[in-house]
């Protein structure tokens, strides 16, 4: 959210993501996303011994350190709908996570390399939406690539 001050991005605001962890018994082993049907905004996305799903987005005024329990129903009811055979439910949430993210009014991402008043480099890398997940191995390449040119 520094970057509305530091680069002058008035185009960066706060968005509150809601996402659950809950144990990977080998149920899942590929990542699922529905960001247009009818579960949209879902993902279900297994890491070792555990999966992360989500997500509930919601306005920047709400509370962000208090999970919404409607929420974790409406994220398991989603994900359970989107990938047959998880049927997770309640108890087998081990955490909730909620946090303000950055997001941007264009809902395009900033990436790019700029040089400040003083001539340093900086490098933007904000804004993916909820994708990072997915964007992040082309990300990284494209950044490694404005700091090599250095």
């Amino acid at each position: 959210m520094g970057s509305r001050k530091l680069a002058g991005d008035d185009t960066v605001f706060a968005e509150r993501v809601q996402v659950l962890t809950i144990c990977n018994f080998g149920q899942v082993d590929s990542v699922f996303i529905d960001d247009a049907g009818p579960n949209q905004r879902a993902c279900v996305v297994p890491h070792k011994g555990y999966i992360k799903l989500g997500a509930v987005f919601t306005s920047h005024n709400e509370d962000i350190d208090n999970p919404d329990q409607a929420a974790v129903a409406d994220i398991l009811a989603r994900c359970n709908r989107m990938v047959p055979g998880l049927d997770a439910t309640a108890d087998d949430v081990i955490a909730t996570f909620c946090a303000a993210r950055p997001e941007r009014t264009s809902w395009v991402p900033r990436v790019e390399k700029t040089t400040l008043a003083d001539g340093r480099t900086l490098v933007h890398n904000y804004g993916h939406d909820g994708m990072g997940f997915l964007l992040a191995p082309g990300i990284a390449l494209e950044i490694a690539g404005y700091v090599a040119a250095d």
